[in-house]
């Protein structure tokens, strides 16, 4: 609660309790803001999820592409060996010289058609470590993987084996290589190593279909959740804001229309309620100004007032005493009404001289400077201030614990007083209550000062009437002789 709209001032400060109320009222959760947040974090999440996913997609179809390719190289190296073993097969050498022309012929080619299959193989061999340490194709596919998997290493390992018997078969002497046998050796193992590519192949093949059958059910699957987000994300802001707005905006129309105190359910604590709480609010404050308006132009004197005032804000303030203090000429303060009435019947001192300290003195200062008096615990207010009949009778007769009381003043500002507010919590002080009585203090003070200058006026007349019929008669006669009276001449020009 600011300062100024409790009155206090700059060196002044508010009580812990006040802070945490004020702190209650401003900082309430925002959870519109953070259900539209969530949403916009899930679709994040599901963009980041589909991107990862795709890049997952991007890298599996280059190692597909990369194994695809190895491995027809694979077939046309085992074909072109099988085709250069059959070819010098059947040109065998038949003499001493053409075994020489052989060697410079053949030994060259066969070599490079095996390290061509050798780096092959080895290529083939990294792809398919590749596809084992993929934990996502592990858990979407693990039979194929595994079929696969076994093709590719018994394709691998039929490799193997075929050249390091073509390298036993050959020999190490390069001048006089065993051309023969190494021709044999590729005759031997062509088979096995045909029919391991052709079933690497064919398992390569159902993979390449599951991926793609994958990626599609994928992009399906993501347009999918796009739209029903979409779709629920529509139903949730039609319900939760638009029908609410357009709600709010017929209560608004009803209350410009006249129907003061109109209410509309608020059962969340996002921004819309908080919203449609604060018109509540306006429109009860309407109620209850307007309210307070008719009763006391209605009201003929202060009595009549304080129990108007007490009909109207006792439940929206919670209130269960009131009254009313008045300054009196002579340095004292006088309680001119109160509400229950009954109070006022008990109440002994009514009147209170101002001594420095005491509770006259500190309401007289409030007045003045036109600043509310709160007091959140008057037990321990009685105990810190100089005691008096005037307050014993206040914690007496209000049987409260918190105390607000509003200055008040008349339009021609010649009757000043303060309305006493008295509750048993502390909600009286509560930041927009408080505020809302402060306002309300000119609307107040204008009837209620009224009344009660005009009660004083009286008063004093039959004061002052009594004070004359009871003075001892003057040994002058004159019919001059008036009765020299503040008071009463106020009266007179009055």
């Amino acid at each position: 609660m600011p300062a100024l709209i409790l009155g206090l001032t700059e060196t002044e400060t508010i009580t812990p309790w006040q802070a945490t109320q004020w702190k209650k009222t401003t900082m309430k959760a925002l959870n519109l803001n953070m259900k539209a947040l969530y949403f916009c974090v899930a679709l994040i999440c599901i963009a980041v999820a589909n991107f990862f996913f795709q890049v997952h997609s991007i890298n599996s179809q280059k190692n597909l592409a990369t194994l695809t390719t190895t491995s027809t190289e694979l077939v046309n190296d085992i074909a072109n060996l099988q085709l250069q073993a059959d070819t010098y097969v059947n040109n065998a050498p038949r003499d001493y010289e053409s075994y020489f022309r052989d060697v410079a012929l053949y030994h060259k080619q066969f070599n490079q058609a095996v390290d061509t299959l050798q780096n092959h193989n080895t290529l083939l061999k990294n792809a398919s470590t590749l596809i084992k340490d993929d934990p996502v194709t592990h858990y979407l596919f693990p039979v194929s993987q595994q079929h696969l998997l076994q093709a590719s290493q018994m394709l691998t390992e039929g490799v193997d084996l075929f050249i390091t018997d073509y390298r036993d078969q050959i020999g190490e002497n390069e001048a006089e290589p065993r051309l023969e046998w190494a021709a044999q050796s590729i005759t031997r193992y062509h088979g096995d190593m045909s029919e391991a590519a052709a079933y690497f192949a064919n398992q390569l093949e159902l993979w390449q279909q599951q991926q793609t059958e994958m990626n599609r059910k994928l992009g399906y699957g993501i347009a999918g959740i796009l739209f029903v987000s979409a779709l629920l994300f529509s139903f949730w802001f039609i319900g939760s804001v638009v029908l609410r707005i357009r709600r709010t905006a017929v209560a608004c129309d009803r209350v410009a229309n006249g129907d003061f105190g109109y209410q509309i359910p608020a059962n969340n604590n996002d921004e819309i309620s908080q919203m449609t709480r604060s018109f509540n609010s306006v429109s009860e404050r309407f109620k209850l100004v307007l309210s307070l308006l008719d009763q006391l132009n209605d009201s003929s004197n202060s009595q009549q007032a304080i129990d108007a005032i007490m009909a109207i804000c006792a439940n929206y303030f919670s209130i269960h005493w009131s009254g009313l203090v008045v300054l009196q000429s002579d340095d004292s303060i006088r309680l001119e009404a109160a509400n229950p009435l009954a109070s006022m019947r008990r109440w002994s001192a009514k009147s209170a001289k101002i001594k420095g300290n005491n509770v006259a003195g500190i309401m007289q200062e409030h007045i003045r400077q036109h600043k509310p008096w709160i007091i959140e615990d008057l037990d321990k207010f009685s105990v810190s201030t100089s005691d008096s009949r005037f307050l014993r009778e206040l914690i007496r007769n209000t049987h409260s614990t918190t105390l607000f009381g509003i200055p008040l003043s008349a339009s021609d500002a010649k009757g000043q007083g303060m309305l006493i507010l008295a509750s048993r919590d502390k909600t009286l002080v509560e930041g927009k209550r408080a505020e809302l009585l402060f306002k309300l203090s000119p609307l107040i003070g204008s009837r209620l000062m009224a009344n009660t200058d005009r009660s004083i006026s009286e008063t004093a007349l039959e004061s002052a009437q009594t004070k004359a019929a009871q003075a001892p008669t003057p040994t002058r006669k004159t019919s001059e002789h008036t009765i020299d009276s503040p008071i009463l001449n106020r009266f007179r020009q009055a």
